[in-house]
């Protein structure tokens, strides 16, 4: 793209770093050409990087990016909660949880599959009668983690 004279803007990292298969090498030349195109602070932009960067484990850089974002939404929220739980650090994953001022479906799912995954049932229907309680709607994932916290 960038031999052929076509510069690249936010949209175009949002893609590529939130395409299924990317590796790390490209994704970190996206990280550099996003720094260097000066749309790394973009919200989207910062979004696809703590998304990519949670994916492989890389939780210093998530840290430091989502430390340093001027806005966070929701997106930015459930991706950093996503981070420390594929890396199994379910602690630090449910103290931001709860320190999320707003959550959804997604952010519940998130925290509740971790501690499925993690091997903790309990924390899984603990989770699911909170959420309950707060009137969240549970979905499909919701469920099959419900199911498999039973038994």
């Amino acid at each position: 793209m960038l031999q052929n004279g076509i510069f690249p803007n936010s949209y175009t990292f949002v893609s590529s770093l939130c395409s299924n298969g990317v590796c790390v090498k490209f994704g970190l030349k996206c990280h550099g050409q996003a720094i260097k195109n000066g749309v790394d602070y973009v919200l989207q932009v910062e979004n696809s990087l703590i998304h990519f960067n949670g994916f492989y484990g890389f939780v210093d850089v998530v840290k430091s990016l989502f430390s340093d974002m001027f806005v966070r939404d929701l997106v930015s929220w459930n991706s950093m909660v996503d981070a420390f739980v594929k890396i199994g650090d379910l602690s630090n994953a449910h103290k931001l949880f709860d320190l999320m001022p707003h959550k959804n479906v997604i952010s519940w799912n998130v925290l509740i599959s971790g501690y499925l995954i993690g091997g903790n049932p309990g924390c899984v229907l603990k989770l699911f009668r909170e959420m309950s309680g707060l009137r969240f709607k549970g979905n499909d994932t919701t469920v099959v983690c419900v199911v498999a916290a039973c038994g």
